[in-house]
């Protein structure tokens, strides 16, 4: 693939985020399911989330953080895919809603951003 990748820092009103905006061309056969399939596979859970190199971040959290915590519906990929394109996002502070319930482990109210 031919590709441009750019970093950028999305600054809010808390924290900071370093962000990386990649741009490409899909090779000959190759379709944005494809490539959306390969990217949710490597790329979740994202490094924001769960931390770098993902299989140790992992083995981190599972061996210090308490196994009565949830983490429920907090993180996770959101978007749409498409036969020609795709768009998708990591969504945050996540619920489940039903017609009569919300479910989400999201304790910080207060937190805005």
């Amino acid at each position: 693939t031919e590709e441009e990748t750019n970093f950028f820092v999305r600054r809010l009103r808390h924290l900071q985020h370093i962000c990386q905006s990649v741009n490409g061309k899909l090779t000959t056969g190759t379709s944005a399911v494809d490539v959306s399939k390969y990217l949710m596979k490597n790329l979740h859970p994202t490094p924001a989330v769960c931390g770098y190199p993902s299989s140790k971040a992992l083995q981190f959290i599972r061996q210090y953080e308490s196994t009565t915590f949830d983490r429920g519906y907090y993180a996770g990929p959101f978007g749409y895919i498409g036969k020609n394109d795709a768009d998708v996002v990591v969504a945050l502070r996540s619920a489940l809603l039903s017609s009569t319930s919300m479910t989400t482990t999201t304790e910080d109210d207060d937190a805005d951003d």
